[in-house]
């Protein structure tokens, strides 16, 4: 028996702010809450007549999209299948095929939240204050500095698995409220979310990953800079001005009397403005990127065909640790598993994507929270060129809403 269209819309519109609100756990088990939720709304798409033919006319938008991600599945996949013939990652264990599995369902997850975002593009307002309302279960985090808990080595972890993933999540929380600084229109709601960016971008400087500093900066630049060539200069002034309020107090509201944090990351930011103004990011303290990527790029060189998933690449690059970074790049990481021909088709896509937001930015039609979600996409991809987040969940959910702004489905 069919669901009512009604209730059927109902039970999707809430299960993906759920869902979506779920993404601050990436914690436990092999499978998490975002991935039971998506998996319910994709069945209840697929068995509402009326939601399967707007699929399907998604997919046709979507094509060109959806054959190079196809094609890089495929990459990967030969990358394997070849490395097993040579003798390389000859032990076939459950690592290996769940990280097949992480891979077509972050596919799935790119195509579902694209859909859903324009299949209801109302949804696209609630879905963004179910991320910026979703670091309030962090808040403990002041009052249990416990490590291990909240904390990693001193560093903000909330309920993600590292610093790095929690900072990157924060950098898009924060540009998020940015966007809906210029919706709200009440000041006390103006106020209040003001001061709950200043707790965001504490936490960002807790969190202290500096892939997520550089991409914010880079954001916030990219913000300014377009407002203000588009004749909007007032807003370049708020921005500028909301980045600087908020970090000055994010600053203050570190914990220093017990963990210190206030002068490590004053410390660390220092040690990395100084890296970037006299060019030696080998100085740099406290990271390998200087090693780990001549290395990546050698080793895909001699293996241009790439290796696919296991322990051969990382035995090769001398990672001892399993779970250690392979490369402090997404875009080498992939390279080591699809090889080059894998990394062409990731770069295609984006290609293709950045072609879209190229022609709606030039319309003019998009809606300030619209465009903080595109640079927060492209301040994500930033981010990630620094770390090994190709089969982070957050990385196709991101990329899943910016498609779905793109492409808006016809559904009438």
């Amino acid at each position: 028996m069919a669901i009512p269209s009604r209730i059927h819309n109902f039970l999707v519109y809430w299960l993906t702010i759920l869902s979506v609100f779920s993404l601050i756990f990436r914690r436990g088990s092999f499978v998490k809450v975002f991935d039971v939720l998506i998996v319910i709304i994709g069945i209840l798409l697929i068995a509402n007549p009326e939601s399967f033919i707007a699929i399907k006319k998604f997919f046709i938008k979507f094509k060109y999209a959806f054959f190079t991600i196809i094609f890089l599945i495929i990459f990967i996949i030969f990358a394997q299948l070849l490395s097993y013939a040579l003798g390389n990652n000859i032990d076939i264990n459950f690592e290996i095929f769940k990280n097949h599995g992480r891979l077509i369902f972050n596919v799935y997850t790119l195509f579902l939240v694209g859909f859903l975002i324009s299949y209801n593009k109302k949804i696209l307002f609630p879905v963004s204050w179910a991320i910026i309302f979703s670091p309030i279960i962090v808040l403990p985090a002041y009052w249990n500095l416990n490590e291990e808990f909240f904390i990693s080595g001193g560093r903000l972890t909330g309920f993600l698995q590292t610093p790095i993933i929690f900072g990157a999540w924060m950098m898009v929380v924060f540009l998020i409220g940015i966007g809906f600084f210029f919706t709200l229109q009440k000041k006390w709601q103006k106020t209040l979310l003001l001061l709950w960016l200043a707790i965001i971008a504490n936490f960002i400087l807790w969190a202290a990953s500096r892939a997520s500093w550089l991409a914010l900066i880079a954001a916030i630049f990219i913000l300014i800079t377009f407002y203000f060539l588009i004749g909007e200069k007032k807003k370049s002034g708020i921005i500028f001005l909301i980045f600087i309020f908020t970090f000055s107090v994010g600053y203050i509201l570190l914990p220093s009397k017990d963990l210190k944090i206030k002068a490590w990351v004053l410390d660390r930011s220092k040690n990395l403005a100084e890296s970037i103004v006299v060019l030696h990011p080998e100085k740099i303290q406290g990271q390998m990127h200087t090693t780990t990527l001549p290395n990546a790029v050698r080793f895909i060189s001699q293996n241009s065909m790439g290796s696919g998933f296991g322990d051969y690449t990382a035995m090769n690059l001398g990672i001892l640790n399993k779970g250690d970074t392979v490369s402090n790049s997404s875009y080498l990481e992939l390279a080591l598993y699809g090889g080059v021909g894998a990394l062409f088709m990731f770069l295609l896509f984006l290609f293709g994507v950045g072609k879209e937001i190229r022609k709606i930015l030039l319309s003019r039609k998009l809606s300030d929270l619209e465009i903080v979600w595109i640079v927060a996409c492209l301040a994500f991809l930033i981010d990630i060129f620094f770390t090994d987040g190709f089969l982070w969940r957050h990385t196709w959910f991101m990329l899943g809403v910016v498609i779905g702004i793109v492409h808006i489905v016809d559904i009438s």
